[in-house]
């Protein structure tokens, strides 16, 4: 094609039309930005084709990612919430200062002692992260998956430390004053007695129910939250895309 233009270009140069010759090499030049411009648009749909392909399956792994740990989180605060029930009780039964001891109040006594956290998966995050949320191209979706991992999810990560901080509260109460520990489970009491009538266990105990609450329950029920925020609004993205 190159060869042909050229020989056309030479003929009419050796026949002296001149005046042709230029309008045929303008109009050649706008012929070549042209196919430069069709090229350049053919390249940039066919990159858009595929970012929208790496979108599509980065949001359905993402979602199904959210989903697993929606469904550990859900878990999780259902037996949470039936420690903090129980917790209470041994709260409102520790007021009673002539209640009798009976084996059932063990498995309250274990309700307080033990680490409690959950481990959440942002190794998919970080993955995006690294090859660019620009990928995900919903400014709002974006926006929630980011807060939910740097905000939601850092937080349920640093649980695990918080935990063992608040362990070193009640570790050494409970190697002193039970025996048969079976951590959030059951304690049993070596004398009854001294710890029922203890301000400082009461305190404890209040501790644990607090903790629990702040952090465990309220958090855990905002994660959800926004997990299924944010699954809806990539399930409405996909069908509509």
């Amino acid at each position: 094609m190159i060869k042909f233009f050229r020989l056309i270009r030479y003929n009419l140069m050796e026949t002296g039309k001149t005046g042709k010759y230029f309008k045929y090499a303008i109009g050649e030049i706008i012929l070549v930005v042209l196919g430069i411009l069709i090229a350049l648009q053919i390249n940039n749909w066919n990159t858009n084709q595929q970012d929208q392909k790496k979108e599509i399956r980065i949001l359905t792994e993402l979602k199904t990612g959210l989903e697993a740990d929606n469904t550990l989180l859900q878990t999780t605060l259902k037996k949470y919430t039936q420690d903090h029930k129980q917790l209470n009780t041994l709260d409102s039964v520790l007021k009673l200062e002539d209640h009798p001891y009976s084996k059932s109040l063990n498995s309250l006594f274990g309700k307080v002692y033990g680490i409690r956290f959950v481990r959440v998966n942002s190794a998919f995050y970080e993955d995006i992260k690294s090859s660019g949320l620009q990928i995900i191209r919903d400014d709002a979706i974006r926006s929630k998956i980011v807060n939910l991992f740097e905000n939601n999810y850092k937080f349920l990560d640093g649980l695990l430390e918080f935990e063992k901080n608040v362990n070193e509260v009640l570790r050494p109460y409970y190697l002193a004053n039970f025996t048969n520990i079976d951590f959030s489970e059951s304690a049993h009491p070596i004398d009854f007695k001294k710890i029922w009538g203890d301000p400082y266990y009461k305190n404890i105990v209040h501790y644990r129910i607090i903790t629990l609450q702040s952090n465990h329950l309220k958090n855990f029920k905002n994660t959800i939250d926004a997990i299924e925020a944010i699954v809806n609004e990539i399930n409405n993205y996909l069908q509509d895309d």
